[in-house]
């Protein structure tokens, strides 16, 4: 879809997704926020999206003014002040953002509750000490493309742990390569 509006440039999620990928003004977001970008997914590791995960849900504002750049660097700029105070807590652990980003995405999806998530949190930090696999379905589906989808308990049992994907953690050991 497009925003209606008199913008200098359409904000059209083609757009969108074209300027995410977009190596040159990766770079430049990644001199401006290094410690959050540090250990962004290479373009090789079999990310679709370099900068998933790393932009901050939220409500925007949106003005005539608007450039997608700009709302990308906003986006990245929130997620940075978010994690900014957890730096230090994330190198303690040994763990780098995009790790951290990573099982965070991971456990939003699996858990629906804050208790609950703590418990898968938890779940999946014992697996990766113990050098398991994490055997995450999120995941199988998020490389499959229906991640959203309605899914049935059905179709749920039914999933492919075999699919040759670096989202596969039935087959690969530690982390998919992004959030």
């Amino acid at each position: 879809g497009q925003l209606q509006g008199d913008f200098k440039e359409p904000l059209t999620a083609d757009a969108f997704l074209a300027k995410v990928q977009e190596e040159t003004f990766i770079s430049q977001l990644v001199a401006k926020y290094p410690t959050l970008l540090e250990s962004l997914p290479t373009k090789e590791s079999g990310v679709r999206y370099r900068l998933e995960g790393y932009l901050f849900p939220a409500t925007y504002a949106i003005k005539e003014s608007t450039t997608i750049e700009r709302l990308i660097d906003e986006m990245v700029a929130a997620m940075d002040k978010n994690l900014s105070a957890h730096y230090t807590a994330i190198k303690e652990k040994n763990l780098t953002g995009n790790e951290l980003l990573t099982i965070a995405s991971l456990v939003e999806k699996e858990g629906l509750k804050t208790d609950d998530r703590k418990l898968i949190a938890g779940v999946f930090y014992n697996r990766l000490k113990l050098r398991m696999p994490l055997q995450s379905n999120i995941a199988i589906l998020y490389a499959e493309g229906k991640l959203g989808q309605n899914i049935s308990l059905a179709d749920d049992a039914a999933i492919d742990t075999t699919i040759n994907s670096p989202y596969n953690v039935y087959t690969k050991l530690g982390l998919m390569p992004g959030p």
